[in-house]
């Protein structure tokens, strides 16, 4: 899904283009005439960060544009000198009062690709935020420059179906059910939400027990009027879920233990209006046209500052449903017991 790529990623789009200008400009220096520039290269900071109020820590990452004649693009993105500023003051104010943290830097790893994994720094925050809240970000660069950017804290989604700790049933008394529905509240702040369902078991291999989820996409919600709305509701096909079970779940006939409890996940990640546009905006180009927009909301820099928010409610799929889950379903030949039926036995 867009938005889990975003989050986990920082937008690595921006990233690509940098490093494809760097190539076009070693490509076109390296033509047979000579292509004088306007304009001398300057050195320029990306900023991401996405702020989450449920967040207990707040990361923002800060890099820099390189470019170096007659050198390797891939190889300066390897070379931490090149992408890395030495130290930063980077500071997050509250607008409401003027009240301000200087961020801690710390190193954290990567994995490994385009960019280089060893050196890879990011500044952080253990300071609360509020939803509704108005921060700015500030960064003073080593010439005095200062980059800035500022986002208002989003609120959450909220899920009033299924509630936590109650038992999600897909069987009526006519069979199993068409569609299981969803009821959420959203506000104004939240342009789009993605809503997922994981399925969890244990399975035992050789005696040990590896957790297991499964991932069933429900829906994508956009929001485009930015309006409020309360039990909102929207539909789970219960055939898909368990067409994605028969996907995921290995075919074979390993132990396959079903807790009695906690057994369902819902997750449901939402994203500011500005986070929206980024992403609208650095989708693939389609058609003849090959000009690809760029996007920022950082002064004095590239990159993106957000909002985004998180939801999780724990929950367990009703007797009946694993009933028809281990006994009757496509996937019932894989190996399952149910903590309330530890024989696995369906008569």
């Amino acid at each position: 899904m867009w938005l889990i790529e975003i989050i986990g990623n920082f937008a690595p789009m921006k990233k690509i283009v940098n490093v494809l200008f760097a190539l076009l400009m070693i490509t076109l220096t390296a033509c047979e005439n000579e292509v004088e520039l306007n304009g001398e290269y300057e050195e320029t900071a990306i900023v991401y960060a996405l702020f989450d109020a449920s967040a207990d820590t707040h990361f923002v990452r800060i890099n820099k544009t390189f470019l170096e004649k007659g050198e390797s693009a891939l190889d300066l993105a390897q070379n931490p000198d090149y992408t890395n500023y030495d130290s930063l003051k980077v500071s997050l104010t509250d607008l409401s009062d003027n009240s301000f943290v200087i961020l801690d830097r710390i190193k954290k790893p990567k994995d490994p690709g385009v960019f280089t994994s060893e050196e890879n720094f990011l500044y952080y925050t253990t300071m609360p935020l509020q939803v509704g809240g108005n921060y700015k970000l500030e960064a003073e660069l080593p010439d005095g420059k200062i980059v800035s950017a500022t986002t208002t804290v989003i609120n959450s989604v909220d899920v009033a179906r299924p509630a936590s700790n109650t038992r999600v049933n897909f069987i009526s008394p006519s069979g199993l059910s068409n569609f299981y529905s969803f009821r959420v509240n959203y506000f104004s702040d939240i342009a789009r939400f993605d809503v997922k369902v994981f399925f969890l078991y244990e399975e035992v291999i050789d005696g040990q027990y590896y957790p297991r989820r499964v991932e069933v996409p429900v829906s994508s919600i956009n929001n485009t009027r930015l309006v409020t709305e309360t039990n909102f509701t929207f539909d789970l096909n219960v055939n898909s879920f368990f067409s994605t079970l028969a996907r995921k779940v290995p075919n074979t006939t390993t132990r396959k233990e079903i807790k009695t409890d906690d057994n369902l996940v819902v997750e449901v990640y939402a994203a500011d209006e500005t986070l929206m546009f980024y992403k609208n905006v650095n989708e693939p180009i389609e058609g003849l046209s090959q000009v690809q927009p760029e996007y920022s909301n950082v002064e004095n820099g590239l990159g993106l500052v957000a909002s985004r928010s998180f939801t999780r409610v724990v929950t367990q799929l009703h007797e009946e449903t694993v009933d028809y889950l281990t006994c009757d379903s496509k996937v019932k030949d894989r190996g399952w017991i149910y903590e309330l039926r530890p024989t696995g036995d369906c008569n």
